[in-house]
């Protein structure tokens, strides 16, 4: 992933600093695939059949959304 790019991400996700080594994401460059990071709680696959990704996201991670969600 170019600079460019990379700082882009940063700036749409709101991330800070290193943060986005931890980050899970899939980012295009130039109709290519620039980067893709998974973490402990949110994985991403490619499809097998077919263009397009599989995103499994853990039970922890979608707890802590829902209690999120529900203190908002």
């Amino acid at each position: 992933m170019n600079e460019t790019t990379r700082e882009f991400l940063k700036i749409v996700s709101d991330i800070q600093g290193n943060e986005l080594e931890k980050a899970a994401f899939n980012i295009r460059e130039d109709s290519q695939c620039a980067g893709r990071q998974s973490t402990p709680n949110i994985k991403i696959d490619s499809k097998e059949d077919g263009p397009g990704l599989v995103i499994h996201i853990s039970k922890n991670a979608q707890k802590l959304a829902r209690a999120h969600s529900e203190a908002a």
